[in-house]
């Protein structure tokens, strides 16, 4: 800065002396001043850029005490934390959540309704069963969606479907792909200037053998590059949409969060209860299952039984007709107890 104002005043003074000179009667410079404010201009041009901009920034940030301020280093080094949070990492969210109605076709309207104001939309749905209006105890109805929810929003998605059903289970999980995704990137860089080399070469090329196998190269380049640019989209599908995946079941009553046992007695309790539950669910599924399939069953039974029974009379009459089995033989009669073993004995003699 120092040396730029020296210029600028020696050439503003050579200017002047001209002036004056002009006025005296026209006088020129000597040749000592001109070589003077020639050095001086030509040394102030061979000053290097970089010393002057070291000079102006050293003037500008020298304090009262001649210390310097590190605000703008300081600065620097909060902007290169910053682009290194976690904010730039490619996270995928998965939310599964399982949940319950007693108005099912209200609650299908109102999940559809929050997925759109969530800014989202449905990618499958798929219901299943029968009302349990009509039906209690076979097959009630069940819907299945796979949502897809803007990142910033899913959260918000949940909370919406809480309010309109019971959420009996909530699951979570999440899957980094930043590095598999940057990488992803570098490799297309590398491509895509491995194309352009090829295309270079390529207008050069005279030979026919040459062109030929730069095109099949460069048929292969392209084939990757497009193979990466299509996964590099579909990350950024799936890392700006997260997955909601939402199981609706149609109950009669909800199904109360058990509690955490704290003592053993409680625990007790709690296993006695669940199997009480258990053993009575199965007794009153045993009880509807004979009651509803019962008069069925016994009436297959009879028939099988008349099957059966008719097949082994046949057999045992084809085995009497070949004479392989032989019939009975009737057992004598036994005699009557008044009746004497002699015959002739019959009465009191004559005598």
């Amino acid at each position: 800065m120092r040396h730029t104002y020296c210029s600028l005043l020696a050439v503003s003074l050579a200017f002047l002396l001209t002036a004056c000179g002009g006025s005296a009667g026209g006088s020129k410079l000597s040749d000592a001043g001109v070589e003077s404010i020639a050095m001086s201009s030509s040394a102030a041009a061979q000053t290097p850029m970089a010393m002057v901009d070291y000079a102006e920034a050293e003037e500008m940030d020298m304090g009262e005490n001649g210390a310097v301020n590190d605000t703008t280093a300081l600065a620097g080094q909060e902007t290169t934390s910053q682009a290194q949070l976690p904010e730039n990492r490619k996270i995928i969210r998965h939310m599964s959540l399982y949940l319950e109605t007693q108005d099912f076709e209200n609650a299908l309207t109102q999940i559809r309704q929050a997925v759109a104001d969530s800014g989202g939309y449905i990618e499958q749905e798929n219901i299943s069963g029968r009302s349990i209006r009509s039906n209690r105890e076979e097959n009630p109805r069940h819907a299945y969606f796979m949502a897809r929810i803007p990142s910033q929003r899913l959260d918000g998605a949940v909370s919406m479907v809480s309010g309109i059903c019971n959420i009996r289970e909530r699951q979570e999980n999440t899957d980094d792909v930043t590095e598999r995704y940057y990488d992803a990137q570098a490799r297309l860089r590398s491509l895509e200037i491995q194309e352009q080399r090829l295309l270079a070469i390529l207008e050069k090329a005279d030979k026919l053998e040459d062109v030929v196998s730069l095109e099949q190269a460069l048929s292969e380049v392209r084939y990757e590059i497009e193979s990466i640019t299509a996964s590099l989209r579909h990350m950024d599908s799936q890392v700006m949409y997260s997955y909601l995946e939402m199981n609706l079941d149609e109950v009669v009553t909800y199904t109360e969060s058990p509690g955490i046992p704290k003592t053993f007695g409680e625990e007790l309790a709690a296993a006695a209860s669940a199997s009480m539950r258990g053993v009575t669910g199965f007794c009153k599924s045993m009880l509807l299952g004979f009651i509803r399939n019962g008069p069925v069953l016994i009436v297959g039974l009879l028939v099988w039984v008349l099957i059966i029974g008719a097949i082994v009379w046949f057999i045992r009459w084809i085995l009497r007709k070949t004479h392989i089995l032989q019939p009975r033989e009737k057992a004598p009669k036994k005699k009557k107890k008044n009746q004497t073993e002699n015959p002739s004995a019959g009465g009191p003699s004559g005598e």
